[in-house]
């Protein structure tokens, strides 16, 4: 459909870097999963959740919260539950509360997605280490070193081992531990 057309296509642009692109057609086809097809919870909440997640990006917090939290509750309607789908929004809610400062709401909303994708999916691994970054990160701004050092070793050991390796996310992790380090004063470490 259209709808599912457009939606590739603005996930597509948010991915390379074109969040205005990105939000454009991620509207659009939001505006026509609601006009043709208003019962098709799923779809309509993959779009916000996606569209949530570039406004995110883009810094536009106050709309990224509004889309994400409708996204949460169109998927809380879905029958079959997807799982996924729920970690992920979750993952996007922390992660924009992180952002903004809400470290309490930030670090209950990251927990709370690796506890769903653990449930779902507990050999996927490669899935749980993002989610276990941004907890690391969260946990580092509110001084709970030990904790986030745990999230962050463990988000490291996950993306070394996974193949093809990611080096973008390789270096976002070390980034992230060598700031826990230089933080707590353990400078060799990090």
């Amino acid at each position: 459909s259209i709808a599912y057309v457009l939606h590739k296509m603005g996930r597509l642009y948010c991915k390379v870097g074109k969040l205005e692109d990105g939000e454009r057609k991620l509207r659009e086809a939001l505006d026509v999963w609601q006009r043709a097809a208003p019962d098709d919870k799923a779809n309509m909440a993959t779009t916000m959740q996606v569209l949530g997640s570039c406004l995110l990006d883009k810094q536009d917090f106050e709309e990224a919260e509004r889309f994400l939290k409708e996204s949460f509750e169109l998927y809380a309607q879905v029958v079959p539950r997807n799982e996924k789908n729920i970690a992920s929004v979750l993952h996007a809610m922390g992660r924009l509360y992180w952002t903004v400062g809400k470290l309490e709401d930030g670090e209950r909303k990251l927990r709370e997605s690796l506890d769903v994708k653990r449930r779902a999916a507990p050999d996927d691994k490669a899935n749980m280490a993002p989610t276990m970054q941004v907890l690391g990160c969260c946990l580092l701004d509110k001084q709970d070193f030990e904790e986030a050092e745990r999230f962050l070793k463990e988000s490291f050991e996950i993306c070394a081992q996974v193949v093809p390796r990611n080096e973008k996310n390789i270096a976002s992790v070390l980034h992230a531990m060598g700031r826990l380090y230089w933080t707590v004063g353990k400078l060799e470490d990090g």
